[in-house]
């Protein structure tokens, strides 16, 4: 790669500050990655039957990373329906735009349920790190599919 061709990758990727669609667009995808990885990760922890420690607090910590992330992006969101111009969307495009919207806003709950079920798990007594593991794989499954769908959306307007 030619040297000028770095700064401007990085000159574009720092431009898209500058427009709430593109800014928006680019964040969505750490919450998706998240929830994805997320979810491969309570699973193994499943299998462990919760002994892994460094994967359990591993997997808390992305969980609460991508909440954050999440409530990030659907400020962006917002900023982007600002500039919006509904006048000119289908019906149809109005629909998935308040579905997206809708579900969007709830992801960061999502991953945040998960990530406190998951601390549970640290509990000594295997009945209920039993009970809290299943917990945890059932909100990182349905975590994933809840974004699937938000994404979804998002991708139909």
């Amino acid at each position: 790669m030619k040297a000028t061709v770095v700064p401007e990758i990085v000159r574009s990727i720092l431009d898209t500050r500058l427009n709430p669609f593109q800014h928006h667009a680019m964040w969505v995808h750490l919450p998706i990655t998240i929830a994805v990885v997320g979810a491969a990760g309570v699973f193994a922890l499943t299998l462990t039957g919760g002994r892994g420690a460094v994967l359990r607090w591993s997997c808390v910590v992305l969980y609460l990373l991508g909440s954050l992330v999440a409530v990030v992006t659907a400020r962006l969101g917002e900023a982007a329906m600002a500039n919006l111009d509904v006048s000119i969307m289908t019906e149809d495009a109005l629909r998935e735009l308040e579905a997206h919207e809708e579900m969007g806003e709830q992801v960061a709950v999502w991953l945040g349920v998960t990530s406190g079920l998951l601390v549970f798990t640290a509990v000594r007594r295997p009945w209920w790190r039993t009970i809290f593991l299943i917990a945890s794989l059932t909100s990182g499954l349905g975590t994933l599919g809840w974004v699937a769908v938000t994404a979804h959306h998002g991708g139909n307007m």
